[in-house]
């Protein structure tokens, strides 16, 4: 398992900053096998201003590999 963040900008959210853009630190984690992997996000509630979420990315590696 390996730990990591992923910096991007969220938009769209009324509550906060007027609905503009803005940016964000989501913490991720990985986990990854021989050919199969998955990447979860986690994306914390703010009450009153953001509503959270956790994702799922499932992975596959295609082709020969080393």
């Amino acid at each position: 398992m390996k730990f990591g963040a992923v910096v991007g900008g969220f938009d769209g959210y009324p509550n906060y900053r007027n609905g503009n853009w803005f940016p964000a630190i989501i913490p991720t984690a990985a986990i990854e096998g021989k050919n199969w992997g998955l990447n979860i996000a986690y994306v914390p509630t703010i009450k009153n201003l953001l509503y959270g979420a956790i994702t799922f990315q499932i992975k596959y590696r295609f082709g020969t590999h080393e």
